[in-house]
């Protein structure tokens, strides 16, 4: 909310003068959207800790000055105001309002014609992100093999040719191990034991870049300003989406043929298999 310099009626020039009759520089509206993230974290800070569960019915304002004193003078006295839960994400629609604050005999109805001229966002965040894999396979003769990959990708990584509303949003990491082992072959070869074993662990999280419950909202800023570390521990558990599986199995088990021929009551007709899966997930939702 500004206060606006009205332009008193009459024909001006097309110089500086002029346009900036018409145009006065104290009405330009210049909103950097942050001020609405430190507008709304201040109020669920303060509503969380005066234990008030309707502060979000309540209208919450406070002047520029006191949520980003690095502004120009001419913006401290702007007032910035939040109700309910709104997010920069949703945004559809903008209205803009005009009213009268003037006291006593100034009070009433009153006709006035207001011009808006060009609606621009700009200052798009163009930080940039990286992004890494990584594999590595070694095998042990033909007794094992062991293999790991990982990979990361940070917000803000993408191609040149992605646009801005397109690159990562997300912290993404993941590891993936696997690893087959041949027992038998750790026992004497006259034993002619088959114990084959394949071990596979996955695990992957993502944690994005903006509170997935207040999605205008960086998710560093609310670990910030959380109020304990039980409190941080929650909102990072919460907005992480989290998967985890393993899997253990032993796999046709047995003891091979003692001349490669099989027999009907021959023990090498016999096997054994075993498998163990375990997955676990969460999310937000």
């Amino acid at each position: 909310e500004i206060p606006l310099k009205l332009t008193a009626p009459g024909s001006y020039s097309s110089d500086y003068l002029g346009r900036e009759a018409v145009w006065p520089t104290a009405n330009r509206i210049e909103l950097p959207l942050s001020l609405f993230q430190s507008i709304k974290q201040k109020r669920n800070t303060e509503g969380r800790n005066s234990g008030n569960d309707d502060y979000y019915t309540e209208v919450f304002q406070l002047l520029v000055s006191e949520l980003d004193a690095s502004l120009g003078l001419e913006k401290m006295s702007h007032v910035v105001k939040v109700k309910g839960k709104p997010t920069l994400g949703g945004i559809r629609n903008i209205m803009i309002g005009i009213r009268n604050l003037n006291e006593g005999s100034a009070r009433g109805e009153r006709s006035a014609e207001v011009w808006v001229n060009e609606l621009r966002l700009s200052d798009f965040d163009t930080k940039g992100g990286w992004a890494a894999n990584a594999r590595v396979t070694m095998k042990l003769a033909d007794v094992a093999t062991f293999s790991f990959a990982g990979s990361r990708k940070t917000p803000g990584f993408g191609s040149i040719e992605q646009h801005a509303s397109e690159i990562e949003r997300e912290d993404f990491r993941s590891i993936d191990f696997s690893t087959s082992v041949e027992f038998g072959k750790f026992f004497p070869e006259n034993w002619r034991l088959r114990i084959p074993m394949y071990y596979a662990y996955s695990q992957q999280k993502i944690l994005p870049e903006y509170d997935p419950l207040d999605t205008d909202l960086p998710l560093d800023l609310v670990l910030d300003n959380a109020g304990s570390k039980r409190a941080r521990d929650s909102i990072k558990r919460n907005a992480e989406d989290y998967s985890m599986r393993k899997s253990l199995n032993f796999t046709n088990i047995g003891v091979e043929s003692k001349d490669g021929k099989s027999r009907f009551f021959d023990i090498s007709n016999l096997s054994l298999t075993y498998s163990y899966n375990k997955s676990y997930a969460r999310n937000v939702n």
